[in-house]
């Protein structure tokens, strides 16, 4: 576990490497802030000579860069594990002290386009906003060297500084812009300026997050770090350890707070109306099926984004369960989820038809598979003669299913989870109870929505036998067989129909997760050839109209 997130110096014994670092941070970090003096300074006075300095200047830091990473890439040749990610650190800090350097650069550029002896005065205090980075560039290393968070915080606050001045003077450019006889090419030069020093503070805060990542060992944010402190102090939540989530692809920060004495927490942070439409399911679940989701100890709003704090299920997901050789944990936790779905389905079940929206779900992500793999675009963008039998472009094929879409329309809605991979599933085993989380998706709809991408997260997750694979398809043959009787009981005449639909939506767009093309090909072409199945099918006559 790493250490817990505190505001205190951090008692470090600096090792040779470490020393090292910090020697050539300091180094490039003095030649960055003289740099930066010259430039701005230049533009004070209109002193092109000076401007022509600074601008020359930056080919020393450029040298002063690369000597610096050669360096640490040889040090991460020799270094002992532990130290990796104290040379990456060093390395993101060096290339921070680098870009602020090609800002000044860009700055003393902008004299040049400066009359000489222009009397035109200046909106921005720039030599106090020299002073802001300046001090920037010496609390972000310091906090480095120190693994002082107090420091880093400091230096992390001059991006808002820098931020504040750009933001003031786009409001008095576009204003003074408006007025006739306004020289707006000294207006523009000013706004450029205010651009440079605005990128400067953006440049101190990824240092000032990397020092952090570096001290708390998560890839926290500084704000993050921040309200996270807050709600210590607040006492929300007691003194807590951090553990970072990796692999989630909803846009959102996740981490587990392992809270001394406590029950251990999930704090999650994202766009403001996706951790609020979460909120709102969580709720909808409470009422449905107490203690199936996580309760929500705390939400509040920072900026445009949303932080919640909710209690953390301490078991094991059910991918985790079925990547195992032993098959009776496999089946229990999978007729515990049978049991868990048919209650839920009955408690929910309303006779509103759902609209059949698979087709359109295909086509938005379409472009996403594409973007991992090409070469899956060619392979069925022009018609396929394959084994005696024509197969037609993916597109025609989808055109003639949305065309008769109406005809797959459940004949009854259910609430469902909406993102229903084995992933977002948890197995109690104490208890054999289960619990969903993610639900940010759920919805009342098509029951078989989430029948298909259970189904399909089984087989994409890496079979490590080919026992795991057939263990795979014996789970999600009980999940089709639980899903064909319930639809049965419920007037679901065109099961077989409607589930290859679902089946093929969650196998094409599936391999925009899949890095192996030989496994993203397979279900791409899975999924086409369901797709085709039920072509023939509506050719064919046998899909009566709605």
């Amino acid at each position: 576990m790493p250490s817990p997130p505190s505001g205190r110096r951090a008692s470090v014994a600096k090792t040779d490497n470490e020393a090292r670092i910090v020697e050539l941070l300091n180094a490039m970090a003095g030649a960055v802030q003289a740099q930066l003096k010259l430039a701005v300074t230049a533009f004070v006075a209109r002193d092109e000579k000076q401007a022509r300095k600074a601008i020359e200047k930056d080919d020393f830091v450029d040298n002063l860069y690369i000597y610096t990473e050669g360096e640490l890439f040889q040090m991460v040749l020799k270094a002992p594990p532990e130290e990796i990610e104290l040379i990456r650190t060093g390395l993101k800090m060096a290339k921070g002290l680098e870009k602020i350097a090609d800002y000044a650069e860009n700055i003393a550029k902008q004299t040049l386009h400066m009359l000489p002896g222009s009397d035109k005065s200046l909106s921005i205090d720039i030599l106090g906003c020299y002073q802001e980075a300046k001090e920037g560039i010496e609390l972000a290393i310091r906090g480095f060297e120190h693994r002082d968070i107090k420091q880093v915080k400091r230096a992390a606050k001059k991006e808002a500084i820098l931020d504040d001045v750009y933001r003031v003077i786009i409001t008095r450019t576009l204003e003074q812009l408006q007025i006739p006889g306004r020289d707006a090419g000294y207006l523009i030069t000013q706004l450029l300026l205010a651009k440079y020093l605005e990128k400067i503070g953006d440049t101190l805060l990824d240092m000032a997050e990397a020092a952090l990542q570096l001290i708390s060992g998560e890839r926290l944010k500084i704000h993050q770090y921040v309200h996270l402190t807050r709600l210590i102090k607040d006492g929300n939540i007691n003194e807590a350890e951090l553990e970072g989530f990796w692999g989630t692809r909803s846009g959102a920060s996740v981490f587990r707070l392992d809270a001394s004495g406590e029950e251990q927490l999930i704090y999650k942070e994202g766009r403001a109306d996706k951790i609020r439409q979460e909120e709102q399911k969580l709720k909808q679940w409470e009422e449905i099926e107490p203690g199936l989701v996580p309760h929500v100890k705390h939400a509040s709003k920072v900026k445009d984004r949303r932080i919640m704090v909710t209690q953390f299920f301490d078991g094991a997901s059910l991918a985790s369960i079925y990547g195992k050789p032993w098959w009776y944990e496999k089946e229990t936790a999978t007729r515990a989820l049978v049991r868990l779905l048919e209650r839920i389905w009955d408690k929910t079940l309303k006779s509103q038809r759902p609209a059949f929206d698979a087709f359109n779900q295909l086509r938005e992500r379409l472009e996403s598979v594409y973007a991992m793999h090409p070469e899956l675009e060619a392979m069925r963008k022009e018609k396929l003669v394959f084994c005696g039998r024509a197969h037609p472009p993916l597109g025609e094929t989808l055109n003639c299913l949305e065309a008769a879409a109406s005809r797959f329309r459940a004949p009854f809605s259910v609430f469902i989870h909406g993102d229903f991979n084995s992933d977002n599933v948890i197995f109690l085993p104490e208890s054999g109870e289960l619990r969903y989380i993610d639900v940010h998706r759920s919805k009342s709809g098509d029951y078989l929505q989430d029948v298909s991408v259970f189904m399909v997260s089984n087989i994409r997750m890496p079979a490590f036998s080919g026992m795991q694979l057939l263990e795979a398809e014996r789970v999600n043959l009980m999940m089709e067989t639980f899903a064909r009787n319930f639809g049965a009981q419920h007037g679901d005449k065109l099961f077989d129909d409607r589930l290859n639909l679902m089946l093929a939506r969650s196998l094409i767009t599936s391999a925009r997760f899949v890095g192996d093309f030989r496994q993203a090909r397979r279900l791409y072409l899975a999924g086409i050839d369901k797709l085709e199945r039920v072509v023939r099918r509506l050719e064919a006559g046998k899909i009566p109209e709605a």
